[in-house]
């Protein structure tokens, strides 16, 4: 990885010595916190936050799909208590596969909890190193270090991430940001395609697809602001930018192309409640605020933010505040302002409403405070006696303010430490997520859950009511269930062509055959939306099966393209190093 995010040239902005005791101490730091990091999360086990029931779920069903033999686990069998579940079409995989694979090997007789959490650790850790190559590009290590470590405490990044919200996608998309960071800073600067660039832009969409979003809207206006400073330059940087930005989308098809052609299949409209409309969380609204405490973390931190970015740009020399602008104060002023009520139209008429929540963009305030804070600590560091005076009483008030939103995230963040730990060890309801089920299966609990005054999360409180009557009709029926296939053994007592209700919820992509190959209708039961089979007379054997879907293929295809493309860039850049060092 180290290879990947060298490519760029130097730091750009020579505000501090990059001393050997500064490149040992940040080397040593750095490696020590890919250690203890994972160790010390796994040793706390995963906090008790909003999605540690979903998350819980997830890894244990995800964790015996791939012992099944899935490849890539899109339908989980163990989801909704052994109806099954089809959440990894739509849900990005990557944090899964991390837990249900490195960190199970790791710690194999562990608690599901604890090997989440150890995933969960390996990610922290993992975005303070990635954020410390970023940062090179601008400081040197000892600023680059201090800024790392910011990055990873940020209250957004750990308290309201990991502890509170638990958005296991969003805390690991954190690792790949600053990737894709570095790789736009190569590309814009330098005549060449890097590395970085494609893979941090498929990281993030295999790590959270909203991010990934939002991340083509924010850097597209740094790369906007570059361009209007760089006329000259821009044509060709936008070329390689877009090239670079392509290669990154076809490498992660194999997730969201699927995810994206097969949403409309399912039943996103359970999450069409106020708790999760976009323009119910605008700061200074005053119309609805779901979460008080979430909004004044929000509030103070982009404020120690905007403080942090703006004292950056004023401490560095003139020559090198474009830079800096660019990368602190101008992504932080845009997100702040997305977040507010002043953003209506644009959240209300665009896309862009897809992501949920405005404060998303949080990622991207806490990467650029990282990086302010950095320069900030470098300037200081070779700054003349007076500057430096004013510059570390600024940066003081800057700490002051990141500290006030540490508090107010504190005490949520301690209480779901301590709850996580108590619950180390409980059992895990096997729920899914409402808006990932077929609507003929899924529209009937939403229905009694608005009946019952009960929001969509509580779904797997009406399952398990019907549990008993989802497989009462399959009980004559012998079942062996593997990946995307259920084979049913019928008894021989009947002959006549008869229905045959199957304990997993109907999805029109479903299709079943005979021994003989001869297709079998298939319908959803009236009343709770399960599989119902019309099965011919004298048959004993059927097979269901979810078949790939053309999107999974054309995914997989572009996958391999984009691999191929990145491979092509990789020897294309070994191919001018060699010939500069040739000519040199």
């Amino acid at each position: 990885m180290s290879r990947v995010l060298d490519d760029a040239e130097p730091a750009a902005l020579p505000a501090a010595r990059r001393g050997r005791t500064g490149k040992r101490v940040s080397t040593l730091v750095l490696a020590a916190l890919l250690v203890v990091g994972p160790a010390l999360f796994a040793l706390l086990a995963t906090p008790l936050g909003h999605s540690f029931s979903f998350n819980m779920a997830w890894t244990t069903a995800f964790e015996a799909a791939l012992a099944d033999g899935a490849f890539y686990p899109r339908h989980l069998p163990a989801l909704w208590y052994g109806l099954g579940g089809l959440d990894f079409f739509f849900y990005a995989p990557l944090a899964f596969f991390v837990a249900a694979g490195p960190a199970r090997l790791i710690c194999v007789d562990c608690s599901v909890s604890t090997v989440f959490a150890l995933a969960g650790g390996f990610f922290w850790a993992l975005a303070m190193f990635t954020f410390h190559r970023f940062a090179r590009r601008f400081v040197g290590a000892g600023p680059a270090l201090v800024g790392a470590l910011i990055y990873g405490l940020l209250p957004y990044h750990l308290a309201v991430d990991w502890f509170i919200g638990q958005s296991i996608g969003e805390f690991a998309a954190y690792a790949f940001l600053p990737i894709l960071a570095s790789g736009i800073v190569t590309t814009l600067r330098r005549e060449r395609l890097t590395l970085s660039f494609p893979l941090g832009f498929a990281g993030v969409l295999l790590c959270h697809l909203p991010t990934a979003f939002l991340a083509s809207h924010v850097f597209a206006v740094i790369v906007a602001g570059w361009a209007i400073i760089h006329p000259r330059r821009a044509l060709p940087a936008l070329l390689r930018f877009a090239v670079s930005g392509l290669i990154g989308l076809a490498i992660a098809a194999c997730f969201w192309l699927p995810a994206l052609i097969l949403l409309p299949d399912v039943l996103p409209e359970a999450l069409r409640v106020p708790h999760v409309l976009a323009e119910h969380w605008l700061l200074f609204d005053g119309v609805f605020e779901p979460d008080r405490q979430l909004v004044m973390i929000i509030i103070v931190s982009i404020a120690g933010a905007l403080a942090a970015a703006a004292l950056a740009c004023v401490a560095v020399r003139r020559g090198q505040r474009a830079d800096v602008v660019l990368w602190t104060l101008l992504p932080i002023a845009v997100c702040a302002l997305l977040m507010t009520a002043a953003a209506r139209p644009f959240w209300e008429s665009w896309a862009i409403s897809i992501v949920q929540f405005p404060f998303r963009l949080m990622v991207f305030v806490d990467l650029s405070a990282a990086l302010a804070t950095a320069v900030l600590v470098g300037a200081v560091a070779t700054a003349r006696p007076r500057r430096q005076r004013r510059a570390m009483l600024a940066a003081a008030a800057g700490v002051v303010l990141v500290l006030v939103g540490n508090g107010w995230a504190i005490g949520p963040a301690f209480r779901a430490a301590g709850e996580g730990l108590a619950a180390r060890n409980t059992d895990v309801k096997m729920l899914g997520a409402l808006e990932y089920t077929p609507p003929e299966f899924g529209r009937p609990i939403f229905a009694e859950l608005g009946a019952r005054g009960l929001d969509p999360w509580s779904a797997y409180v009406v399952v398990e009511e019907r549990l008993d009557d989802y497989r009462a009709d399959a009980a004559d029926a012998d079942v062996t269930v593997a990946p995307r296939r259920w084979t049913l053994n019928l008894p021989d007592r009947a002959s006549d062509a008869r229905t045959v209700d199957l304990a997993v919820p109907y999805w029109r992509h479903l299709r079943a055959t005979t021994e003989d190959g001869a297709q079998v209708p298939l319908s959803p039961v009236p009343t709770s939306g399960l599989l119902r089979l019309d099965v011919p007379a004298d048959v004993r054997r059927v097979e269901v099966t979810l078949p790939f879907h053309w999107s999974e293929w054309v995914g997989m295809a572009l996958s391999v393209l984009g691999l191929l493309a990145l491979v092509a860039v990789a020897l294309s850049g070994r191919r001018k190093r060699r010939a500069t060092n040739t000519a040199s």
